[in-house]
């Protein structure tokens, strides 16, 4: 009589068929829900990181943010979804686990994009946008003429001069050495080679670039705007020593002002990384940031496998099948 009651008291059986664990019921699992929550997410870091690592955040920055603004408003979207649908009978929550997953992949992906485009692809992008010049002679050209070089090759002849190479000191040791021709003495020093925790004040030494290579001739513009104000403190270094402040001390004896003047100046200094073949250093950073791309992609994925699985795993032991 007390099943009876129960079966015919207004559903309470039927609200009973409908319970997730009821013994001797279990549910079934949505296996197209499982792939997709573990393919999904990873195609949405791959599209994300690529608007941001390559050429679309460079020329269209405003698409790139839209397109994770559009990522996030489909998590959002699948994230309703899921509280609409949490009562339904024998479905899981993927529709929440989709949505946080999504929203993960495209943050992720457009966080690591944005600062790799920042810290290699848009130096590699500027290159390209940038003039090219050939056959610049330090000694007869000025800085001023070629303010928009982004790759330059020098004269044959033109070295570089390490006896006058000089370091600045700010957390990191940045350090610039003056581009010449054979032994000329420069009426301005305005071409510079230079690099990162790559050289020694005390003993002049310089590796900076490809400054042991005897080949090497040609110049790939700095333009990272965070170090240049170090590198460009390297060269007033430089320039206070050799053009002292005092009227007198500028001479060539010291106190004779009609002696000449030992000031040798940096007018307009262009900063550049000493290589021997620019566009392959270029080629390096496409390939390098296309196999970081590629490498990223297949983490990404295997993590979200793994977490998939581990979900479908929690969800067996509560009573799915």
């Amino acid at each position: 009589m007390l099943y009876s009651t129960f079966k015919g008291g207004g559903g309470g059986y039927d609200q009973m068929q409908g319970q997730a664990f009821m013994p001797g019921k279990r549910k079934r699992l949505n296996v197209v829900a499982i792939l997709l929550n573990a393919s999904i997410p990873s195609i949405a870091f791959a599209m994300s990181g690529w608007a941001f690592r390559f050429s679309i955040h460079y020329e269209q920055p405003m698409l790139t943010w839209s397109l994770l603004v559009l990522g996030l408003l489909i998590s959002m979207t699948s994230y309703v979804l899921g509280r609409c649908n949490r009562q339904v009978a024998g479905q899981p929550m993927w529709y929440t686990f989709f949505a946080i997953s999504f929203a993960l992949a495209s943050l992720l992906g457009a966080a690591l994009g944005d600062y790799l485009f920042h810290n290699t692809m848009e130096a590699a992008f500027n290159f390209q946008s940038m003039s090219s010049y050939s056959a610049v002679d330090p000694a007869k050209q000025k800085g001023q003429e070629i303010m928009d070089a982004g790759r330059v090759y020098f004269s044959s002849g033109s070295k570089l001069d390490l006896s006058k190479s000089m370091s600045f000191h700010n957390f990191e040791e940045y350090c610039v050495a003056p581009i010449v021709h054979g032994d000329i003495e420069l009426a301005s020093y305005d071409f510079w080679a230079v690099g990162t925790n790559c050289c020694d004040k005390a003993t002049r030494e310089f590796t900076c670039g490809e400054a042991s290579n005897k080949r090497a001739r040609a110049g790939m513009r700095m333009i990272r705007e965070d170090h240049r104000p170090f590198y460009l403190l390297a060269i007033q270094e430089w320039t206070a020593r050799m053009c002292p402040t005092s009227g007198e001390d500028n001479t060539a004896k010291g106190h004779s002002k009609a002696a000449p003047l030992l000031c040798i100046p940096s007018r307009h200094p262009l900063l550049f990384t000493w290589v021997e073949d620019p566009v392959g250093e270029v080629t390096k950073y496409y390939e390098q940031a296309l196999w970081r791309f590629e490498m990223d992609v297949v983490v990404f994925l295997m993590m979200d496998i793994f977490i998939a699985l581990g979900a479908l795993l929690g969800l067996k032991e509560l009573g799915f099948k």
